[in-house]
């Protein structure tokens, strides 16, 4: 913890941390060798306390798993308690190896879901403009309610006062 606060002190420094749900069991069968939500939560508590710039990425963001404002709510608000100054956010991409492992595990354990994420990702790794709209949207909506960031923010210009910048391209 020291060296990160160190290196914060003559750096501009974010930890991003990626909690994909607050619900265990969802969790264990998506990431079963992961470190539990709680135990994520507790990181950036003991992060932000130390004086870090700490935010929470709940990637990726699972159509009908992970995507419901309640879950999303609930992460953000968790998050912000935590010492969270940001939360982001991106729609799960499946590219066609991804595809190979992900659909079958959710024909084994989300049945009803395998057919619409097999129709949704057949033709594209990514899913569509609108629901990324919708979720962006919502996303931006629950940041509002508990004062959360987008993204790291932190500028802080006092660390390069005194020198010079160097030019990529030479001035005519």
């Amino acid at each position: 913890m020291e060296q990160l606060r160190e290196v914060a002190r003559a750096n501009v420094l974010s930890i991003n941390m990626t909690i994909t749900t607050l619900d265990e069991e969802l969790a264990r069968l998506l990431e079963p060798r992961a470190p539990r939500p709680a135990l994520r939560l507790r990181a950036v508590r003991t992060l932000s306390q130390a004086g870090l710039v700490v935010g929470v990425f709940p990637n990726p963001i699972m159509p009908l798993l992970t995507d419901s404002e309640r879950q999303l709510d609930r992460l953000a608000k968790a998050s912000r308690d935590a010492g969270a100054r940001y939360f982001g956010g991106g729609p799960l991409f499946l590219m066609p190896s991804a595809q190979e492992v992900f659909l079958p595990f959710l024909e084994e354990r989300f049945p009803a879901l395998a057919p619409h994420y097999r129709a949704q990702y057949e033709k594209s790794a990514y899913l569509g403009n609108g629901y990324k709209e919708t979720l962006r949207a919502r996303v931006q909506k629950i940041r509002d309610r508990y004062g959360l960031d987008r993204g790291p923010v932190e500028y802080r210009p006092e660390l390069w006062e005194g020198e010079e910048q160097a030019t990529l391209f030479p001035l005519q």
